[in-house]
């Protein structure tokens, strides 16, 4: 007999791996979905999966993955969706519709401001998400990389686990201020993924970069993860032409250090989307937002007295932000005078790659600061 969505307990642990191996086959083929995945599947954290059981097995999953975003001097919560499954013989009864719906609630009462999950676009966008946020993508061959600067002399190695190794790229990962907050334990995990390896450049007996690289395909490696100087990670780049690939693609957050350096050694590069996000908590969101959107602001209209009233349909409050010489505010009001939006419109508005200016009502303040930036590194997906 069938259950409402309800969230998982432990002893539902091993149902669910064997539910998404099910469904995602070629996970299972490469190693499994905790090797690759380990990051989604954490133990500790499995009350955060919503469930249908069908007597005492897990016929139905979506995973909600608690993220702490790095954005300047402060942090954000996102929800990643994740290893959304249902076993084929219980498809076709709206089981993955009523977990999708039953997770929304669930994350806006956990404190979530925002939700990002990767997948096909008609099927998430009708339950409110939307493909939006920025990732450079820069391709690297040999001939590109010759015919930019020489990096010098690095020792390039792979991660051995030592705890000093762990302790130090950790370090450079969380003070980047791009992508997730780590602890040890998520680092770890997140270092050592399946189908991955994680190569350290040493200069001089100090770390000066690390790099995580997808070696699933043998003729193109991914760089899915960097932190440290321009000088190490070319280096990584260079060895791992050398040694293991035709081409090497990397991944960067538009206003990296990095993206001039790599463009730099690079045949070609594009912009895409990022994920597809949602919006739980416009207030929250806008507040955690609050310090990029004043500090751009203040550089490019320096005194300015501004206000924004947004407010998404279906909702009965808009918000607002008010900007001026004491700094930035952010409450709530009435929706009449406010610009309102549906919950994918908003997404566009805020984080899209189109110019904000095809919405009536944003003043020229806000639509040249626009859009706002975050990053998930492709090794943080879920």
């Amino acid at each position: 007999m069938l259950t409402q969505p309800l969230n998982a307990e432990p002893g539902d642990y091993g149902s669910i791996i064997e539910l998404t191996e099910a469904c995602f086959p070629r996970d299972k083929e490469l190693g499994g979905m905790v090797p690759r995945w380990g990051h989604c599947f954490r133990k500790d954290r499995i009350r955060n999966s919503l469930v249908i059981r069908d007597g005492e097995d897990v016929v139905s999953h979506v995973g909600c993955i608690d993220q702490t975003i790095m954005v300047g001097t402060g942090t954000f919560r996102l929800c990643g969706v994740s290893s959304v499954a249902t076993r084929p013989d219980h498809r076709g009864r709206g089981l993955m519709t009523k977990l999708l719906n039953e997770s929304i609630g669930f994350m806006k009462e956990e404190g979530f401001v925002l939700s990002d999950l990767g997948g096909d676009r008609t099927r998430y966008r009708r339950f409110g998400w939307e493909k939006a946020g920025r990732t450079c993508r820069f391709i690297i061959t040999p001939r590109s990389l010759s015919s930019g600067p020489d990096p010098g002399n690095y020792d390039v190695r792979e991660l051995t686990d030592t705890s000093m190794e762990l302790s130090e790229t950790m370090d450079l990962h969380n003070s980047s201020r791009f992508g997730l907050f780590r602890d040890s334990e998520l680092h770890d995990i997140l270092l050592h993924r399946s189908g991955k390896i994680t190569l350290m450049a040493w200069k001089q007996g100090g770390l000066d970069a690390y790099a995580v690289a997808n070696i699933d395909n043998e003729k193109s490696v991914g760089i899915d993860e960097v932190g440290g100087g321009a000088g190490g990670v070319i280096s990584i780049i260079r060895q791992l032409l050398k040694d293991r690939a035709e081409t090497v693609s990397i991944h960067l957050p538009p206003r990296h250090p990095l993206t001039g350096p790599i463009r730099t050694v690079s045949s070609g590069w594009s912009i895409d989307t990022l994920r597809m996000l949602r919006i739980l908590d416009l207030h929250g969101l806008l507040r955690d937002f609050s310090n990029q959107i004043g500090s751009r602001i203040a550089g490019l209209f320096p005194g300015a007295d501004i206000e924004l009233s947004l407010g998404i349909e279906g909702e009965d409050r808009a918000i607002s932000i008010s900007v001026d010489s004491a700094g930035i505010e952010t409450s709530e009001g009435e929706l009449r005078g406010a610009t309102v939006l549906s919950g994918q419109d908003m997404v566009l508005l805020l984080f899209g790659v189109c110019s904000p200016d095809i919405y009536s009502g944003i003043p020229r303040e806000f639509s040249a600061i626009l859009p706002l930036d975050f990053y998930l590194w492709k090794n943080e997906g879920v």
